[in-house]
């Protein structure tokens, strides 16, 4: 799993158009872009990304600390 979420950015990064720019040095002018793209990348990770493996309350549909 770990391997799939480092090579997602490098991949994307490989194949989106130079304006696109994910890996842009300090001091260029699409370093602004860069962190808005950033940032689209990493909330459609937290959404779409895998689900926790533990649920709060269990998991199994009972009432929160009763053991099961």
């Amino acid at each position: 799993m770990a391997g799939a979420v480092l090579m997602l950015p490098v991949t994307a990064g490989a194949f989106l158009p130079p304006r696109l720019a994910l890996f842009v040095p300090p001091g260029d002018p699409h370093w602004e872009d860069a962190h808005v793209l950033w940032g689209g990348v990493l909330a459609a990770g937290a959404m779409y990304g895998p689900e926790p493996r533990r649920r709060p309350g269990g998991g199994r549909g009972g009432r929160p600390g009763c053991g099961q």
